[in-house]
């Protein structure tokens, strides 16, 4: 058994890549009605636009930022020689992006925690059953969770070298909202991992030099395309023009029922609220938005603190058509309890808070921000890095024999 331990990456990318496969044979059998829209309506369409030599715009908008159109132009020109289609080419894309995030994070686990916790994060991860149905639908998630991963894996890796990693995690945070732009924080939460884990006996030059590479380097990242948006006459527009319309649905969610008819049971002050912010926010700015929002709800404190309260934990279970809800809850409560047994221990263990660092933020992160638009499991999926590790050193910590040490390589 050591010598599964001591190739826990291999082995994970394999179980990764198996569990990807079943679900794709698997498919129908989880959620028939589910068609990837944002891919039919923007990836794919953007992708095809960027082939055809007609610039990184869809039909004149920015409805999306480049990484993942670019990354998906990629593989359709790789397999279109191979008789792929886009669509089994963006699913291969998928495939391979998961198994390198579950390959990140063991790598990240093993040289932070140990092998044995690796192995089991790394399982955990690969084996997470909505992390796999996420990897089925074409579009950038899988993406986002790799740039992610990648990040997490060279934080923990760097933390105590030469400041100048810190601009490469910069960068790679600004990498990662080109991917998705619910991931404009990232710089932000990153710099206050640097900040809390920096050595408090160094000068105050010395401490703050991490944090600012970070915030500076993901600011270099974006440049360019928020250069050429420029160029071609669009201002005003960070990242991605969708913004309203997400935070719209998610703070209107319970007006509307899904596709299949299925509709959120909430509060009749909540839907009143709800119809409230409707009615002067539909087609508002992000900002213009927001201030519906305070507005709204400082009119009708209790119904705001109700939402708001629904807006916290609905990220944990809730999906785009309210599908299945309960299940996912029940599901999510039975690995959210092995995730705290498991944190515990690794506090106490006081070992490894490198990792923790950065995993905590991009948990934190996309917490705040499925809050503030839509409160759906798909924008929280990011914190599956840390219940997996959690998980991991829980399940390290259970199996017989010696638990092997963290492994600095």
């Amino acid at each position: 058994m050591s010598r599964v331990f001591r190739h826990c990456v291999p082995v994970v990318i394999g179980v990764s890549l198996l569990a990807q496969l079943a679900a794709v044979r698997l498919r129908g059998a989880f959620e028939p009605r589910s068609v990837p829209v944002d891919y039919l309506n923007r990836y794919r369409p953007q992708a095809e636009t960027i082939l055809a030599g007609g610039g990184m715009l869809l039909r004149g908008e920015p409805r999306t930022p480049p990484a993942y159109p670019l990354a998906l132009a990629g593989a359709i020109a790789l397999c279109r020689g191979h008789g792929v289609g886009p669509d089994a080419a963006a699913r291969l894309l998928n495939l391979v992006l998961m198994a390198l995030a579950a390959a990140l994070l063991t790598a990240a686990v093993r040289r932070a925690v140990g092998e044995r916790a690796a192995l089991c994060s790394g399982l955990a991860f690969a084996t997470y059953p909505f992390a796999v149905y996420l990897g089925l639908a074409p579009g950038p998630e899988p993406l986002y969770l790799f740039s992610l991963s990648l990040t997490a894996w060279l934080i923990a890796a760097t933390m105590g070298s030469s400041p100048w990693w810190a601009a490469a995690a910069g960068a790679l945070a600004g990498y990662s909202m080109l991917v998705k732009p619910i991931g404009i924080l990232l710089p932000l939460f990153y710099a206050a991992a640097y900040l809390m884990m920096g050595r408090q006996d160094r000068g105050p030059g010395s401490r703050y030099a991490r944090p600012a590479l970070v915030l500076a380097a993901a600011a270099l990242a974006v440049l360019p395309w928020q250069v050429y948006l420029r160029q071609h006459d669009i201002r005003n527009v960070l990242l991605s023009s969708l913004g309203g319309a997400t935070a719209y649905e998610g703070w209107t969610y319970g007006l509307a029922a899904g596709a299949g008819g299925d509709r959120a049971d909430l509060p009749a002050d909540v839907i009143a609220l709800m119809g409230r912010i409707a009615g002067e926010g539909k087609d508002a700015s992000l900002t213009r938005l927001f201030g519906v929002v305070a507005r709204k709800g400082s009119e009708r404190p209790a119904a705001f603190a109700k939402l708001a309260a629904l807006k916290l934990v609905r990220p944990w279970f809730g999906t785009d058509e309210q599908w299945h809800e309960r299940t996912i809850a029940l599901v999510q409560a039975l690995y959210l309890l092995a995730a705290v047994a498991g944190l515990v221990l690794w506090l106490g263990s006081r070992n490894g808070r490198a990792l923790m660092a950065p995993l905590a933020a991009i948990m934190l992160c996309h917490w705040l921000m499925a809050f503030a638009t839509m409160s759906i499991l798909r924008y929280m999926m990011p914190m599956s890095f840390l219940l997996a590790v959690c998980i991991g050193v829980l399940a390290g910590r259970i199996w017989p024999g010696r638990r092997a040490d963290a492994v600095h390589a």
